[in-house]
């Protein structure tokens, strides 16, 4: 009886501590995950200085110790961006100031094929198809000469076409190998964009997991939710010519 009770008492403890998790362990957890990889003093100091509005966001807190867990640049601009968007603000660039009021600026975006950066606010608002491929997919350089094709067909539309490849290195080695002699490139009609830790912004359908190619649209701000396979040229085609305008000037 009495091992019984203690199991008993052993068992409601757990429940109990499980739910009086805190604010800020849960903050930290869910969206800040690489803060655990910290040191105990580090993750401890961090805790005591955030700062939370009454719908549970994070408003303030220790940017260095931030810094340390989310050390390249893009993370770090990742992250700020997670906290400020639950804020209900999505600043097109973030402006740090330190204690001694230098200021420092971060501006999410994704490079180009000749590694000029694009802003993720001004990408985001491009009426657009955006096509997920790359020159390590058999599928992917196969479909080059027919995705040419199809955006010279709707050269007349308001839309962009964006390809998003992985690295431009691998774009420059494809180029030097004998498929390119054969099976071509995307030509000038593509914008050309380099993958980042910033596509979720872009589209949530999308994961590493589904691999390449993967084609979604993009108007008046937002993912349209259709995610056609690009071997179904003529839904492409139809959707293209049903969501689209002509140009004014046609």
């Amino acid at each position: 009886m009495f091992k019984k009770l203690s199991f008993l008492l052993l068992f409601s403890f757990t429940l109990i501590a499980c739910k009086k998790e805190s604010l800020e362990d849960h903050y930290i957890k869910t969206f800040l995950p690489k803060v655990l990889t910290l040191d105990s003093s580090d993750i401890a100091d961090f805790k005591k200085h955030m700062v939370f509005n009454e719908d549970g966001n994070l408003t303030s807190w220790d940017s260095d110790i931030l810094e340390k867990a989310y050390t390249t640049e893009d993370d770090y601009t990742f992250v700020l961006l997670g906290i400020y968007n639950k804020l209900g603000m999505n600043p097109s660039k973030i402006v740090l100031v330190d204690s001694t009021s230098n200021e420092r600026v971060l501006q999410p975006g994704f490079l180009d094929i000749h590694g000029n950066k694009l802003p993720l606010s001004e990408v985001a608002n491009w009426d657009a198809l955006f096509y997920i491929t790359s020159t390590n997919c058999g599928i992917c350089i196969q479909d080059f000469q027919q995705m040419n094709k199809l955006a010279a067909k709707h050269a007349n539309k308001r839309i962009k076409f964006v390809a998003i490849f992985d690295k431009a290195q691998n774009i420059e080695n494809y180029k030097k190998g004998t498929s390119f002699q054969t099976l071509g490139f995307l030509n000038e009609d593509w914008i050309i964009l380099q993958k980042n830790i910033f596509l979720p912004y872009l589209t949530q359908q999308y994961e590493d997991s589904l691999g390449f190619p993967f084609i979604f649209f993009r108007k008046d701000g937002i993912d349209l939710g259709q995610y056609p396979k690009s071997s179904d040229k003529l839904e492409v085609n139809q959707y293209i010519l049903n969501k689209y305008e002509v140009k004014n000037d046609q």
